[in-house]
């Protein structure tokens, strides 16, 4: 039977750069989990793609041999992507290759607008949850948007995985 888990996450700003050392242990880590996962049967991975743990979540699964969702909240998400492209060297490139991979899902029309309607980003993240069956959170402890997401995962009565990301 397929597991399916959504992940949510830290942004850049707290995990710091791409290739820095907490950054690289926790794809290790992540690595590690999902390879685990996948050997005990097919896994589906879902994340919004957003820079951080999202990012990093999709890549270990492509990497891991799961199936990959990119859930996007709309579609000016690709401009956000190719903005960051410009600025990121290799690193962007080859998340460029991962999404090549991945099943693109959006959750909202092509605007901003439409996204808010259908609830923003607490709409966004209970369809985000209504997709999978654990919600894995890399979480620092204090970021109140994944604080949100586990309490809304509660709520749903999902299977909850907290990787710790500490100081």
């Amino acid at each position: 039977m397929r597991k399916t888990f959504a992940f949510v996450g830290l942004s850049d700003k707290v995990l710091g750069e791409p290739m820095g050392a907490v950054r690289k242990a926790l794809r290790a880590e992540l690595g590690q989990r999902m390879l685990k996962a996948v050997a005990k049967g097919p896994v589906t991975v879902v994340s919004s793609g957003a820079t951080g743990a999202p990012m990093d979540a999709l890549r270990v699964a492509v990497k891991a041999g799961a199936e990959a969702i990119w859930f996007k909240p709309y579609n000016l998400t690709e401009v956000g992507l190719k903005r960051q492209a410009a600025t990121w060297s290799d690193e962007t490139m080859e998340f460029s290759q991962i999404l090549d991979k991945a099943k693109v899902v959006t959750f909202a029309a092509d605007s901003k607008d439409a996204f808010m309607a259908k609830g923003g980003w607490a709409g966004y993240n209970q369809a985000l949850l209504g997709k999978a069956d654990v919600l894995v959170a890399i979480w620092d402890g204090k970021d109140d948007s994944v604080a949100k997401t586990i309490d809304l995962a509660k709520k749903m009565d999902k299977k909850i995985v907290i990787v710790n990301i500490t100081d």
